[in-house]
């Protein structure tokens, strides 16, 4: 499905699953159909990031905003491509660092919509699907006991 508009709201956009890709002064939006595969854990980690981010982040920013993690940015922007290539990552804007202009970046999906794809893909019948449910309200459970 694609829809042509001349101006709109990213934000809300992205929260109904539509994501830019600009083209001149206008924008054309597909909608997301999320088929993933699974991410590395590197991955995982800078997607954790940006799921923890109230805003979209430049890449540069990866290397202070990844507490515990020594990468280097020659490593950072390959993974950053990588995500993007994958749909987990969209390009939604720049600011300005210094003299020049970085693009900024932000999850196209939930981490909990990542979760529950990598589930459906397991193809689990009804009764492992149960378990699973069950073993997750268990969990919450210890979670609001804390």
């Amino acid at each position: 499905v694609f829809v042509l508009l001349e101006a709109f709201n990213r934000k809300e956009a992205a929260a109904l699953g539509f994501f830019p890709c600009a083209t001149a002064s206008f924008f054309f939006l597909y909608w997301k159909e999320i088929e993933l595969e699974q991410l590395s854990k590197s991955e995982k980690q800078i997607m954790d990031t940006f799921w923890n981010s109230p805003q979209p982040l430049p890449a540069s920013d990866l290397l202070s905003a990844c507490v515990g993690r020594t990468w280097k940015a020659r490593s950072v922007f390959p993974l950053v491509k990588k995500l993007i290539e994958k749909g987990a990552l969209a390009e939604v804007g720049c600011v300005r660092r210094g003299k020049t202009y970085a693009r900024t970046f932000q999850p196209t999906f939930s981490r909990v919509e990542y979760w529950a794809e990598i589930i459906k893909q397991e193809d689990m019948d009804g009764d492992q699907l149960s378990e699973l449910t069950d073993l997750l309200a268990q969990h919450k459970r210890s979670l609001d006991l804390a």
